[in-house]
């Protein structure tokens, strides 16, 4: 691989090759901890990307986590694939389901991909090859005939569903199952869903159930998510009807909890449905008061979701506490090339590797090769310019190439 040529490169130069195999492997590790880093990052980036229905970036950040072919390539392959899908490259996202298929057949992330492919090939008006053997092809033929169902008759689809969702679903059955009663619109339908919400003793399935009475919509169905969440005594519970206050655009709830809740785990999950819902205002305000490290992160999160590009500024240049400010400019870098001069105003002011190796992730996941070309150039520090270096060489693109070649001579 040319990022491990390159590092051992860079690294034979140094006074420290010398040193023996006890130095050299201390290089192998630190290019291996770099690798993974990189990884992880181009991860976050893209699963962010996701989120925000940023499905283009979505796309390319997970091309190049797949190409590092670490633990994450398998996963990678499949949200690819889901990316594509949503921008209508169905062909794509076919051969990316393929790829994974071939490359990780062991993966748990086949069986996913599989019921990806049955949408996909139905959307495409073409029949697809359900797996007979297993319950796997089962469940796709049930997928199959709950779309029929949907579109032909869903008055006959809710009995069906009610008996389906008493047993022992998939987790596949049970989100096609849901989807259903939620679009279906029917009083019926709501009524089911309402029961389930409240009593199902299956968690998966009232997890499904709470998000899916938000699609509902209405002050009857946000009462009812909110008296969920007041009397629930479970975690996974009580996040889901945050998830489905959001599907209602009940930003006030949201926020009420975010503020309120006495939990952190539900202060967090609360202060990333604001981020989906576009609360920049109501995350600001509660980065202001909030003292808990790991929910004033989450805030950071929330406001690179919902695009507030002037306050990530204000966090990634005044931010005192240094693990946050790296977060904040790691984020930064996620919100695209406007970023990049105070992104350059940092590195050069900067004192702290920590932090100038958080500015170069975040040149990194904005596919700013000339940034990182500028800094291999002129950077005296050795492992700041090996990973510099080290980024470039699986940027794939035609300048991070020519300065390979250049390197290489």
């Amino acid at each position: 691989m040319i990022a491990s040529f390159l590092a051992a490169l860079l690294t034979a130069g140094s006074p420290s090759a010398a040193q023996g195999p006890n130095a050299a492997a201390t290089a192998v590790a630190m290019a291996a901890d770099e690798a993974q880093d990189t990884e992880g990052a181009l991860y976050q980036a893209g699963k962010m990307s996701i989120d925000k229905g940023d499905w283009q970036s979505a796309q390319q950040a997970f091309t190049k986590v797949a190409a590092l072919k670490g633990a994450r390539a398998d996963e990678a392959l499949y949200w690819r694939a889901y990316a594509y899908n949503k921008q209508s490259m169905r062909e794509d996202a076919l051969k990316s389901i393929a790829s994974l298929k071939a490359g990780y057949p062991k993966s748990a992330w086949v069986k996913d991909a599989r019921a990806l492919e049955v949408e996909i090939r139905q959307a495409s008006g073409q029949t697809p090859q359900v797996e007979s053997a297993g319950p796997a092809g089962d469940d796709d033929l049930k997928l199959l005939a709950l779309s029929g169902l949907m579109n032909a008759d869903p008055d006959k689809a809710i009995p069906i569903i009610k008996n389906m969702l008493a047993g022992s679903p998939s987790p596949k059955l049970i989100d096609r199952a849901m989807f259903v009663l939620a679009q279906s619109g029917k009083p019926e339908a709501r009524q089911v869903l309402v029961d389930i919400a409240k009593s199902n003793p299956n968690p998966d399935v009232q997890k499904h159930a709470i998000r899916n009475l938000g699609l509902f919509g209405g002050q009857e169905s946000q009462q009812t998510l909110v008296d969920i969440y007041s009397t629930s005594q479970s975690m996974d519970a009580r996040k889901a009807v945050l998830q489905a206050l959001m599907l209602s655009g009940d930003k006030s709830k949201v926020y009420e909890v975010a503020t309120r809740e006495p939990t952190p785990e539900l202060r967090r999950e609360a202060i990333q449905q604001l981020g989906v819902m576009g609360g920049r205002e109501e995350l600001w305000k509660i980065y202001q008061t909030e003292k808990d490290p790991s929910v004033r992160r989450a805030v950071i999160n929330g406001l690179f979701i919902s695009g507030g590009v002037d306050q990530l500024g204000e966090l990634a240049t005044k931010e005192t506490d240094p693990a946050l400010r790296r977060d904040a400019i790691q984020k930064l870098g996620l919100t695209g090339d406007n970023s990049a001069p105070l992104l350059k105003n940092i590195y050069t002011t900067e004192k702290d590797p920590a932090v100038k190796r958080a500015v170069l992730d975040a040149y990194f996941v904005q596919g700013n090769a000339k940034a990182l070309i500028d800094i291999a150039r002129t950077e005296q520090d050795p492992s700041l310019k090996r990973a510099a270096v080290e980024k470039l060489s699986v940027m794939g693109n035609k300048e991070a190439g020519d300065y390979m070649m250049e390197l290489l001579k």
